[in-house]
């Protein structure tokens, strides 16, 4: 294992670096030079057999 590499139970990575879904990677808006190989692992949205409500909106709110 090399300095940065962790462990997730059974799964080992060769960093900790994991981007949180929805915020961080899609194919098409990923900068065409970023090294993904770089990153630990890709996170990715639930999957479910049956339909699962969300929340509800707005999600977002603007504060000043």
């Amino acid at each position: 294992m090399n300095a940065l590499a962790v462990k997730l139970g059974s799964m080992e990575l060769n960093n900790p670096l994991i981007p949180a879904s929805g915020t961080f990677f899609s194919v098409h808006h990923l900068p065409s030079n970023y090294p993904v190989h770089a990153l630990g692992a890709f996170l990715t949205k639930t999957i479910t057999l049956e339909p699962r409500s969300g929340n509800e909106q707005p999600r977002l709110k603007e504060c000043s």
